[in-house]
């Protein structure tokens, strides 16, 4: 019986495909309700914190933008976290204004090299982006990190771009916050 719970619970057993910490709390309650003996319920448990490193280093505790019981670094995010970080990459890539707008917050943080920089809400996000794109043109971006601090998802990369007849390599960096069940930017850096 021991070996059917434990089995079940690792081939991908977890509530929702993410292991928390309180799925590792009842992980380990599993553990000790079914060994026996004290010298096995350590071996036991120190198989389970294993386990745990195991499938943390692997990802597999890392299904989604929000993490409520820890402050982690470097998740990969949710479905929903990376189709707005596509669209972000299309979009500047592209200079499709009204696409990068349709996932800004309320207000936004910008910093525009050689532009504006501060908060703005998002409908002048919109005439700053534009007035933005308007002048320059971009290569195609592409997102060198995607990850998360404190469950705010957050990605960073390099374009090219062309302003003035001059090239130029830029860095962007997107920042995510969470806007009642959906994802919007919050700070948007090209520097």
């Amino acid at each position: 019986m021991e070996n059917q719970v434990l089995s079940g619970r690792l081939d991908g057993g977890w509530p929702g495909g993410t292991l928390s910490i309180a799925g590792f709390v009842d992980f380990c309650a599993g553990m000790v309700y079914f060994s026996s003996g004290s010298q096995n319920m350590k071996t036991r448990l120190g198989t389970g914190l294993f386990i745990l490193l195991l499938a943390v280093m692997s990802g597999g505790a890392a299904d989604s933008c929000r993490c409520q019981d820890a402050v982690v670094d470097s998740l990969p995010p949710s479905r929903q976290c990376q189709a707005v970080f596509d669209d972000v990459q299309s979009a500047i890539s592209s200079g499709n204004v009204a696409l990068l707008a349709s996932h800004f917050g309320a207000q936004i943080d910008i910093s525009l090299r050689g532009s504006e920089s501060g908060t703005f809400s998002a409908n002048q996000a919109f005439y700053v982006f534009d007035d933005f794109f308007r002048t320059r043109k971009f290569g195609r971006l592409r997102f060198s990190t995607i990850g998360q601090v404190d469950a705010s998802p957050y990605a960073t990369g390099s374009a090219e771009l062309m302003y003035n007849g001059t090239r130029q390599l830029v860095q962007v960096y997107v920042a995510l916050s969470t806007a009642g069940e959906k994802h919007v930017i919050t700070q948007l850096n090209i520097y």
